[in-house]
Order: C-alpha cells, then sequence, then structure tokens
C-alpha cells in the first residue's frame, strides 16, 4: 500500500534464523544499490 502511493520499490530480503550469517543479504542490497534501507528485526531485550 505505501508502495504504490509514495511510488517506492518494496523488497523483502528474508535472513533465515539466527541471522549470524547476512553476507549474501548484504551482497544483494548492494545489488539493488538503494536510496534507503528499511531494517525490521526482531530480537530479544
Amino acid at each position: 500500500l505505501l508502495a504504490q502511493k509514495y511510488g517506492f520499490e518494496n523488497i523483502q530480503i528474508p535472513v533465515a534464523d539466527p541471522g549470524n550469517e547476512q553476507s549474501a543479504q548484504w551482497r544483494q542490497i548492494r545489488q539493488v544499490n538503494p536510496d534507503w534501507v528499511f531494517l525490521r528485526t526482531w530480537g530479544v531485550s
């Protein structure tokens, strides 16, 4: 909804549990070369 309204592309790149190895995902992000990255995470506080 927001992507359509504001004209941006929403690309979701999942990271498998436990999330220790993320180099492949960050390589993918660098290839896309976005202006902005929204990082949505979860964890134990």
